[in-house]
């Protein structure tokens, strides 16, 4: 069946699922259905795929669901600011989910856990999670995805509780650089590389004036999709602070692949890595490019570069250089929590991801020319690492 002629479905099966039916304002229709309308242009995915792309489907207009309940009782939260955010924005594969898990033990921040990500609602106590339907519905999710890809929970770890990205809740608007990656999307990918990404992170804003319910901690917030969006971030959100993480770019975008290749298998089967890679490439690279281009256009004291080897060889240092830059308090308390998180778990959620002979259809050159200025801002950012690796 058509995906195009799935629409309807989709919002039937959202509502089945969740008991509601107001799905908020209408911006997220158009990009829907132009998502609908590529998906079915350029795959042919079987069966088992066509399940998994209407699952994603139905959980993002799921959370549209909770959220629009949540802005309708709770009006004042979703009109609530959102001050001086701190994002982390980079490449994936870069330490941007080593840094987010750290970051996130200061007592001082709020972060975005999955499941409230996924079923937006003001932040229950942390200690009446576990009984939450909706929290054990995202803990049986991510038990069915492990099953179903057990590479992709050794490259990506997730866990319900734990701090998570910023397209699980971008997505809800159908902005979603994530669902131009998981198929081929040529025409859509395009429009969320070019379109005017504001409505989506307006509507992120009130998500989080929604979850935080009050709480006025400074949010903590990262996703490499935000490098597509980055001059609506920086509209929207005018007094966010952005880290910045690099890795040696060819490394990252090998790295990439590989993960978004097993993901996409779970689509269709029939994908082969090259034509994940080139697809990959060819969107990302002109991401990195627009986001060097945007940067370039604002104050340079709003944006911390780190590579991640810093993360790796030093994080409580780096963290105490992107506190000082940002003028963040970084008292002992602080220190503590995050020493004691690191000492734990060494590498801090950044999974375990083997990929080194794989051909993904793209050469060093390749990658180098993608990524356009990008390319330079990376290279400094390493000549001024020397414990840079390529790993």
């Amino acid at each position: 069946m058509a995906m195009a002629a799935r629409f309807d479905e989709l919002h039937d099966l959202a509502a089945k699922a969740t008991g509601m039916d107001d799905f908020g304002t209408s911006d997220y229709v158009a990009p829907l259905r132009h998502l609908l309308d590529d998906y079915d242009r350029h795959n042919n995915f079987p069966a088992s795929g066509e399940q998994v792309i209407v699952a994603d489907l139905v959980g993002q207009l799921a959370g549209r669901l909770f959220a629009q309940s949540g802005f309708k009782s709770r009006p004042e939260l979703a009109d609530a600011p959102v001050e001086k955010p701190l994002f982390i924005l980079g490449m994936a594969r870069t330490g941007t989910t080593a840094l987010l898990r750290l970051l996130s033990r200061d007592p001082a921040t709020q972060s975005l856990p999955l499941w409230l990500a996924m079923t937006p609602m003001p932040r229950p106590p942390r200690d009446t999670w576990d009984s939450h339907p909706c929290y054990q519905q995202v803990v049986q999710g991510l038990a069915q995805l492990h099953e179903m890809s057990p590479e992709f929970k050794r490259i990506h770890p997730m866990a319900a509780d734990e701090p998570d990205e910023c397209r699980v809740v971008l997505t809800q608007s159908l902005w979603s650089p994530t669902m131009a990656s998981l198929a081929s999307a040529p025409s859509y990918a395009d429009w969320c590389l070019t379109s005017d990404a504001r409505y989506a992170y307006c509507y992120y804003r009130r998500v989080l004036g929604l979850i935080a319910a009050g709480n006025n901690s400074r949010w903590l917030l990262k996703c490499p999709t935000n490098l597509w969006g980055l001059d609506a971030l920086l509209d929207v959100f005018p007094d966010a602070n952005i880290v910045f993480t690099h890795r040696d770019v060819v490394t990252s975008m090998n790295s990439t692949a590989s993960m978004v290749y097993h993901v996409r298998r779970m689509r269709d089967p029939d994908i082969t890595p090259e034509k994940a890679g080139r697809e990959l490439l060819a969107n990302w690279g002109r991401a990195l490019d627009k986001a060097e281009k945007v940067r370039q256009r604002h104050d340079s004291s709003r944006f911390f570069d780190v590579h991640v080897s810093q993360i790796q060889s030093d994080p409580l240092g780096t963290v105490e250089r992107i506190y000082r830059h940002f003028d963040m308090p970084f008292p002992e308390q602080t220190r503590a929590a995050l020493a004691h998180h690191s000492a734990g778990d060494p590498r801090m959620g950044h999974g375990d991801h083997q990929y080194a002979n794989t051909d993904f259809g793209f050469t060093a050159e390749d990658v180098k020319a993608a990524v356009g200025e990008y390319h330079e801002r990376n290279r400094a950012v390493e000549a001024l690492n020397p414990s840079a690796r390529k790993n």
